[in-house]
């Protein structure tokens, strides 16, 4: 039969084991490297207001208005990169294509 102090051994044993494996699991610091397809920016109501997306020729950043509405691309086209503005209905109203 185990005594208490036995017991309060083997649960303080227990504890510690936890403890580190607590430790081990946390990340610490700042990831060097995130991987993905894409990342959406969102404020505070849920709406996007920035993506950074890979398309079939390459990545594209689109930045969008209060309303959602894109407003600022940048990204790498068919032929080469691209810069674009658009005006407040989506219409592009300057560009830059190489």
């Amino acid at each position: 039969m185990m005594t208490i102090e036995d017991r309060l051994e083997n649960m303080e044993r227990e504890l510690g084991r936890v403890k580190e494996v607590l430790a081990r699991s946390q990340v610490k610091g700042t990831a060097k490297e995130i991987r993905a397809n894409s990342f959406v920016l969102e404020d505070e109501n849920g709406k996007p207001r920035a993506g950074l997306h890979m398309t079939k020729y390459g990545p594209s950043l689109a930045l969008n208005d209060e309303k959602g509405v894109a407003r600022a691309a940048l990204n790498m086209a068919k032929y080469g990169p691209g810069l674009m503005l658009f005006g407040p209905d989506g219409k592009v109203i300057w560009s830059a294509i190489k």
